[in-house]
């Protein structure tokens, strides 16, 4: 075995002490394949198709263009600062991701949302490293699938975009999620960074919520502030009523109005 002296060669290697990396410069399939440790092969803006397994350290380096499809059970290992892609697709087995994965939010192009879609009795293995990224181009999505059992595994981050208009206003919001333990403090106030009421550790993520009443009482509530009237409300099939704590799990609720204000 020697190192590869073009993208790809028969019975040859990539590693960091090679002079080449893999690039591809047009939609490629692989079979099995070894990324050792420092080497990475850069998708671009191409189609990636993986019908075996990827063993070794080395990484994938995706764009928000790239697409991979897995057509084997496989775990997949993405380069750090270049880990976002746009296509997913999961034909068969058990794919796991290794680490971060981020699907791209979009840009000014049409149809450059990301989607992922996972088939018919395959499995998406995330380990909490799946993120559906949000912009003012539109969410990521996962591509609806049939009833026969086709799902993710793990929990998956999405992102909802909100633009700051210089002013609040009301935003009507709903969660597709459940049963997931998940509170609204958690979920959109940054809670578990923010342990502090009105302290934010993530900048340009997460809302402030208010209260109303006693200080003391709506921050043991999970609430930032008070204000004079509630910033979320929710739906009870014939009118708005205040949440009265934000500490509650966020499935509870499927129709809320927000009231947004991003923290400074």
């Amino acid at each position: 075995m020697q190192c590869c002296s073009t993208n790809w060669c028969n019975r040859c290697y990539h590693t960091n002490r090679c002079n080449t990396l893999p690039t591809l410069n047009t939609n490629a399939a692989i079979n099995n394949l070894e990324i050792q440790a420092g080497a990475t092969v850069s998708i671009g803006s191409y189609a990636f198709t993986i019908n075996g397994i990827i063993n070794g350290a080395g990484t994938l380096s995706g764009s928000p263009s790239s697409s991979i499809i897995t057509n084997a059970s496989t775990t997949l290992l993405f380069t750090p600062g270049s880990n976002t892609i746009k296509e997913l697709t999961i034909n068969t087995g058990t794919t796991t991701l290794g680490n971060p994965l981020n699907i791209t939010a979009g840009s000014s192009s049409p149809n450059s949302t990301g989607t992922v879609t996972v088939s018919t009795g395959a499995v998406l293995a995330s380990n909490g490293n799946l993120t559906f990224k949000s912009n003012e181009f539109g969410t990521a999505r996962l591509a609806q699938g049939s009833d026969a059992g086709n799902f993710v595994t793990g929990n998956a981050t999405v992102e909802r975009y909100i633009p700051n208009n210089g002013f609040r206003s009301w935003r009507l919001l709903s969660v597709p999620t459940h049963s997931s333990g998940q509170t609204i403090r958690q979920a959109w106030q940054e809670g578990d960074a923010n342990p502090s009421p009105q302290q934010n550790n993530l900048p340009n993520f997460g809302t402030q919520i208010t209260g109303t009443g006693n200080l003391a009482t709506a921050q043991a509530a999970g609430f930032d502030n008070v204000a004079a009237n509630a910033a979320m409300l929710y739906w009870n099939l014939s009118a708005w009523n205040p949440v009265h704590n934000t500490n509650t799990a966020i499935d509870n609720k499927k129709s809320l109005l927000l009231y947004s204000w991003r923290k400074k």
